[in-house]
Order: C-alpha cells, then sequence, then structure tokens
C-alpha cells in the first residue's frame, strides 16, 4: 500500500492493511508484526474470535471480564478479568480506527488513478467508472469494519480479487492493467512521471501517503499493546497452553540479514482530502 514500510497498500485491498500479513504484492515491505488466526465480531454481546483455520480454540468469546472458551465458561482471576476488560475495551476502540485507515488509503489509491486518467485526456465515462470503483471499495469497508467485523485473511484476498477486477475494467491502451494496478498499489507518487499528473498533485499524494504510514504505525503499535497484554494472561487452556489471540511474526529480512524499518506510530493526522 504505497507506504513502503507499512503493509498497506493503497488500494482496494487496503482494509486490512495496518494489520494483516502482507499480501502476494506486498511481501517486500515491513508491516505489523502481528497477525491473528482469527475472524473476530465486535459488537454489544461482547468480543468474538471465530477460528478461521486449525487454530484452537475455535471459538473464544469476551466481554465485561468475563470469558468463554469454545462454549464453556471459565474461570478467571480478578486480574485476568480486568486484562480481559482491557483487551475488549482496545480492539473496540481500535476497528474504527483501523476503518479510517483503510478509507484514507482507498482515497488515496483512486486520487492517484483520478490524476492519471485527467492527464490521459479526462474521458468522462472512465472517471465515472473510476468513481463508482472507489465507492463500492468504500462499501466493502462500511458492510465489514465500519460493522465490527475483521476477518484478515478472507477479506485480503476478496480485496486482491478485487484489485484484479479493477485493473481489467480500468484498463486502457494508454493506461494498461499493470500501470492501474501500480497506481493503486504504489500511489501516484511513485509511477513514472508520463503516467502522472502536475508535480504538485504527486506531491499532495506522497504527503498523505507519510501521513497514512504514520496513522498505520500508531494502529500497528496500539495492536502490538493488545498482543502484550494477552500475553500477562495467567488464564491455561485445558491442554496447559496460554490462551493466544494474537501471535507476534518473526520480521522478514531483506537480503543482507537486517529486518525492515518499521512503522512510526503518527504525531498528526492524516490532511483532509
Amino acid at each position: 500500500m504505497a507506504c513502503p514500510r507499512a503493509v498497506l497498500a493503497v488500494s482496494v485491498i487496503t482494509l486490512w492493511l495496518a494489520v494483516a500479513p502482507a499480501s502476494a504484492g506486498t511481501r517486500d515491505r515491513a508491516g505489523c508484526n502481528v497477525e491473528t488466526p482469527y475472524a473476530m465480531q465486535v459488537d454489544t454481546g461482547g468480543l468474538r474470535f471465530e477460528a478461521t483455520g486449525d487454530a484452537s480454540p475455535k471459538r473464544v468469546e469476551i466481554h465485561d471480564g468475563t470469558l468463554r472458551v469454545d462454549g464453556a465458561a471459565r474461570q478467571v482471576s480478578a486480574a485476568d478479568a480486568r486484562r480481559l476488560r482491557e483487551i475488549e475495551a482496545g480492539t473496540r476502540a481500535l476497528l474504527p480506527d483501523i476503518a479510517a485507515v483503510a478509507r484514507e488509503a482507498i482515497h488515496i489509491g483512486f486520487d492517484a488513478l483520478d490524476g492519471m486518467q485527467a492527464a490521459l485526456g479526462g474521458d468522462p465515462r472512465r472517471a465515472r467508472d473510476i468513481e463508482a470503483l472507489r465507492q463500492r471499495a468504500l462499501l466493502r469497508v462500511e458492510q465489514t469494519l465500519g460493522r465490527g467485523s475483521w476477518h484478515p485473511q478472507a477479506n485480503g484476498r476478496a480485496f486482491e480479487a478485487d484489485l484484479a477486477a479493477a485493473a481489467h475494467e480500468l484498463a486502457t491502451p494508454a493506461m494498461p492493467a499493470r500501470v492501474v494496478r501500480a497506481a493503486l498499489t504504489r500511489g501516484a507518487a511513485r509511477l513514472h512521471p508520463p503516467m502522472t499528473t502536475e508535480g504538485d498533485r504527486a506531491r499532495r499524494i506522497a504527503t498523505r501517503e507519510r501521513a497514512l504510514e504514520a496513522q498505520a504505525g500508531a494502529v500497528c503499535a496500539r495492536l502490538d499493546r493488545l498482543r502484550r497484554l494477552q500475553d500477562t494472561l495467567e488464564l491455561r487452556l485445558e491442554d496447559g497452553r496460554p490462551l493466544r489471540l494474537f501471535n507476534q511474526r518473526a520480521e522478514p529480512q531483506h537480503g543482507d540479514g537486517t529486518a525492515p524499518a518499521r512503522p512510526q506510530a503518527a504525531t498528526t493526522r492524516a490532511p483532509p482530502r
């Protein structure tokens, strides 16, 4: 996602960008080092985790300091009840900020595409097509993150498919699918100059990308705090394992064995569109 050190492809796959593992097109970028094998739902009934693969336990429910594991209530200490409340509150507060990152990332990608389209003559029909795809991507945010639903792996695959569809639908002889995809995944500021608009537009997009990277870094840091809080739980599952809803991923390595730079926490919010 445009920001080279954050897993947030500025594209229709960006939603889960800030916290999901890197997609096929972003494997060389460092993102959050936290992942979850669970789909998550947050609502008035609390926080629910459903395993998306062979993770165990299969279902975990947290609400107001109480815990259910695979349908069975578990007794927890007073200290763990406090930690569970913090995990629930922290996750509930996190999802709207992930959605905000997703929306801005989508806007950046499609604004870059708008600029390219305008530079190539400004076909009104194609401009309408671009806007329709933008709205489709934004609707996906509202139907998932906007409703408290977070399923990083499945939704990441859906957004990859949307990205491919957008590249196909918007491609022209002057703007082939690979260029469309580059605009959506890297932003106008990183395209070859003939395919961008005036330098001012590219600089504005680059500024927004940097602000977005900082916001994504802040989201990553908060997610990592939830992981570390989870790691302090005294509770043990029936087989003696600790409860692990969030896991720490190994840092990806460059060819020289060094880890990529991590995204930094935000100090300012992204500028308005």
